[in-house]
């Protein structure tokens, strides 16, 4: 006698219809597993990445028609300029405004370079000066820096990161405090990429040795660093890009890396335009696709600098007190060998709004007490 057949009871007496199939389908294409932060995320390699392909055909088609006809003219960097503005416009969410114009910084009194491309917000603090489209922002307005390049030498990059290496253009996302970006657009450049990391490798490296010193007794020291901007270039004459940024080596010290992407098109624009629109994350935090750039992209190359770099946030005692209102009266009762504390150096990466407590901000590797004439650790 045979086996009596055991049924299930998610047995269904139909086949499911095609309507239910499409409607639960999470994504179409090619997906592919990954694991990041610790979580195992998917996505969809498509190939269609259909907002790059539409600006990068614009900007060249109308590149080519301008320049059949116009060759020396004053207005002809304004023209390269304003392509660059259009995409960069078309890209931005509306809480974002673009501008040309100088960051002025006011703790420092120091004004930035004249700059191409400033992607600011003027919702919580409006700009110190605007007419039209020129501006004089704040640092903690600026979402992204740009510049726009017609053609780029390695000499143009030395000048550019000389100039804006150690200024505050605010905090670019998932930086440390005081560490942003110049995002450095080309048409074209007869330099060759391997040469233009040379460059910017230099540079960083001459900048952090700014910051290394010695006792009199020969001990080594590292000074902090609270501002620094990071040369990024992109490229439309190249599918390949350069990326600069800071990984934690440490509980307070920075690593700089430099990254040349190989891009998934002929250009690297939709780079650009991703690092000026501060969307990098799109696609893979957000779980949804982006017809700008790929999530996963193949880094070439990869160059790690060997000197480490402490990156310092300067608090004052009313953003301390603003972040912890019930320890404003013993705040008020700090003082050390008869000096009481202004402010506090802290690491910069510090997240105020992680802490529950004065105890844990002073108990934080690094943190130090900024004392009227001298500093000393709490």
């Amino acid at each position: 006698m045979g086996s009596k057949f055991k049924s299930n009871p998610l047995d269904l007496s139909k086949s499911i219809p095609n309507v239910v199939v499409s409607n639960q389908e999470i994504r179409k294409g090619q997906k592919l597993f990954f694991e990041y932060s610790g979580l195992v995320n998917l996505v969809t390699l498509g190939s269609h990445l259909d907002l790059a392909k539409r600006f990068s055909n614009r900007i060249k088609g109308e590149l080519e028609w301008f320049e059949s006809f116009v060759s020396h003219s004053p207005s002809v960097g304004g023209f390269y300029e304003h392509l660059i503005r259009m995409a960069i416009s078309d890209v931005l969410p509306s809480r974002w405004k673009l501008g040309e114009g100088f960051i002025y910084d006011s703790n420092r009194e120091v004004c930035s370079k004249q700059l191409d491309l400033i992607v600011y917000s003027d919702n919580d603090i409006p700009p110190i000066y605007r007419r039209d489209s020129f501006v004089v922002v704040s640092p903690k307005s600026v979402v992204a820096v740009g510049e726009v390049k017609k053609s780029l030498r390695s000499s143009d990059i030395r000048e550019q990161i000389k100039a804006t290496i150690s200024s505050n253009f605010g905090t670019y996302e998932n930086s440390p405090n005081g560490v942003s970006r110049l995002n450095i657009f080309c048409y074209k450049s007869s330099t060759s990429t391997s040469r233009i990391v040379s460059v910017i490798k230099e540079e960083i490296e001459a900048f952090i040795t700014n910051f290394k010193s010695t006792t009199k007794s020969g001990s080594k020291v590292t000074l902090g660093c609270c501002n620094m901007v990071l040369p990024c270039v992109f490229f439309l004459d190249r599918s390949e890009c350069i990326f600069t940024q800071l990984t934690q080596n440490s509980s307070l010290n920075e690593k700089v890396i430099i990254s040349v992407l190989q891009g998934d098109r002929e250009d690297s624009l939709h780079f650009f335009l991703e690092s000026m629109s501060a969307a990098e994350n799109n696609g893979v935090a957000s779980g949804d696709r982006s017809f700008l750039t790929m999530p996963l992209r193949n880094v070439k190359q990869e160059i790690s600098l060997p000197e480490p770099l402490f990156c310092v946030r300067n608090l004052t005692m009313e953003e301390i007190s603003n972040q912890f209102p019930k320890e404003v009266e013993r705040l008020k009762g700090l003082s050390f060998k008869g000096q009481r504390p202004f402010g506090a150096n802290v690491n910069a990466r510090t997240d105020l709004k992680k802490l529950s407590n004065l105890s844990e901000l002073i108990a934080l590797p690094g943190f130090q007490w900024a004392l009227m004439q001298s500093e000393m650790n709490a």
